[in-house]
């Protein structure tokens, strides 16, 4: 998974956070392709169990502070999010067999999913309601 600007929100802070994540889903992805999945797995749930913690909370407060109508919707994301990792835990712990491939795959589309439908709309709702500058990629 590459970063690309279409993934940008802010330029800052949130960007910086999503970042993170695609490097983990990059370490998890090449540790599968290199046979290496047991000894990353449980690595990158850890990453990500602090990755939800802090994002999920410096985005969910923004939004509250703005008002924005569509808050527990994207709560409720975050924490089908956090119920994933939970359950990938849980396969860890009863094994754990192939379970790289599957976090890798699940994590990607959630990533791209979540950051190109819920986090541009309420960049979006941000933008209209003078909440957020609008944000130019470099090179724009």
């Amino acid at each position: 998974m590459q970063w690309s600007d279409m993934l940008a929100i802010d330029g800052g802070a949130i960007d910086g956070q999503h970042h993170g994540l695609v490097d983990a889903i990059n370490a998890l992805h090449e540790a599968v392709a290199q046979s290496r999945e047991a000894e990353l797995v449980e690595a990158t749930l850890g990453t990500l169990e602090r990755y939800s913690e802090v994002h999920f909370a410096t985005e969910e407060l923004m939004l509250e502070e703005a008002s924005y109508p569509r808050l527990e919707q994207h709560r409720r994301q975050h924490r089908q999010f956090i119920e994933q990792l939970q359950s990938f835990r849980g396969q860890l712990g009863d094994g754990g067999a192939g379970l790289g491939h599957g976090m890798a795959q699940f994590l990607g589309s959630w990533l791209v999913n979540h950051i190109m439908v819920s986090d541009k709309a309420y960049v979006a709702f941000l933008r209209s309601s003078c909440k957020l500058p609008a944000y130019r990629p470099k090179g724009s």
